[in-house]
């Protein structure tokens, strides 16, 4: 029985000896044969979070992008995904719920996109001021955001 486990041991450190050894190896190890079986190496936040994105990818119109990142960033950072980790689905119907309910956050979410539409085009945002028209080249007014908004939760009720 000795030798037998005596050869095992050789033969591993044999096949061990020209690998470099790592510390998600070490971790591995640790958690003994079988540990990840069945289950991802992703953490479910990020899980979460590639979902939400990917939901907003598929089903938000948005040519520029820009709405799409800023959305995604605020589901993401925002308490309603925290909530619903198992399903992120959810979390942004929350979200969009909310935004749509209640107008000074929907202005709110209008001006983060404008803003970030200004420093990645390099040109002055067309912020919107209440009781004026929107700039005829504003890519994002609140109307505009609203109707996009209003579409994606439409989407998502019907599946």
């Amino acid at each position: 029985m000795t030798d037998s486990r005596d050869d095992l041991l050789a033969m591993s450190q044999e096949v061990l000896r020209g690998r470099s050894f790592s510390m998600a190896e070490a971790i591995g190890r640790l958690g003994g044969a079988g540990a990840m079986k069945g289950a991802s190496p992703v953490a479910l936040p990020r899980q979460a979070a590639a979902r939400v994105q990917a939901l907003l990818e598929e089903h938000l119109d948005d040519p520029g992008g820009i709405l799409r990142r800023v959305v995604g960033r605020e589901v993401v950072e925002g308490p309603d995904l925290l909530a619903h980790l198992e399903q992120p689905e959810a979390a942004v119907k929350v979200y969009l719920e909310r935004l749509l309910a209640v107008p000074a956050e929907l202005e709110e979410l209008v001006r983060m996109v404008d803003q970030e539409w200004g420093q990645v085009v390099g040109e002055r945002p067309y912020f919107e001021r209440d009781g004026l028209p929107p700039h005829p080249d504003d890519p994002y007014t609140r109307a505009g955001v609203r109707a996009r908004l209003g579409d994606l939760a439409r989407r998502l009720a019907v599946g």
